[in-house]
């Protein structure tokens, strides 16, 4: 199960929010607010658990979030 997961915002292909860390509990949350998709939410979990990260894009296919598995030593 992922504990944080590191978040960064993308506009036309250029970072505009630094990455910022947030627990999976709370990503899973705010992912709740914008959609009610619960098997969507939990697609994303495993792409990012599974493959390390998940690129949300926009209806253009252009990257909007990029979540990232965080490895804690």
């Amino acid at each position: 199960m992922l504990a944080t997961i590191r978040m960064s915002t993308w506009l036309d292909g250029e970072m505009v929010r630094e990455p910022i860390v947030l627990s999976a509990a709370a990503v899973r949350d705010a992912l709740m607010l914008v959609t009610d998709n619960e098997d969507r939410i939990n697609e994303i979990f495993t792409t990012v658990e599974v493959a390390g990260a998940c690129h949300l894009h926009d209806d253009d296919g252009d990257t909007q979030f990029l979540f990232e598995k965080m490895f804690h030593s």
